[in-house]
């Protein structure tokens, strides 16, 4: 019995220091800067406070509605040569568009108020983002973006 757990004890500890090495591991890479911090306001029906662009690297998003309405603040990693209005189009001719990826998460907030979390995210140099809103008024209303409730950034 005790063999057994020294057996298991020693293919534990092997793979705790193999597997890593064989996966190109798992560390988390150490931050080379401060992050980039980035207040974003919604407002109806638009984003304000996007930068064009942001440095590559560790980036603190939060969220802050100035709007009347109930907003989000979705981030999506946009495929090479994609733009947010070509995602638009896609969206609003019933196409789920392929070309996007939901890239961390998502912030809510009532209407003027502030999310009470913020997002974290990896931004990797050359990509493309698309900031939206997904949510509608009413159940017959259209979605925030549909109504200019989006925005976008590169990374440098």
């Amino acid at each position: 019995m005790r063999e057994g757990k020294l057996v298991f004890r020693a293919l534990l500890i092997a793979g705790l220091v193999v597997a890593p090495l064989l996966l190109g591991g798992f560390a988390a890479k150490p931050l080379t800067s401060k992050p980039v911090e980035v207040t974003v306001t919604g407002i109806d029906y638009a984003f304000v406070g996007v930068p064009p662009q942001m440095r590559a690297g560790q980036a603190v998003l939060s969220f802050r509605n100035a709007g009347k309405v109930r907003h989000e603040l979705v981030v999506a990693r946009l495929a090479p040569g994609t733009t947010p209005e070509q995602i638009v189009e896609k969206l609003k001719k019933g196409a789920l568009p392929r070309d996007v990826i939901i890239a961390g998460g998502l912030l809510f907030a009532n209407a003027g108020e502030s999310s009470p979390v913020r997002l974290s995210l990896r931004l990797e140099r050359g990509e493309k983002y698309m900031i939206y809103c997904n949510f509608q008024d009413t159940l017959t209303a259209p979605r925030h973006w549909a109504l200019g409730m989006y925005s976008g950034f590169s990374v440098k």
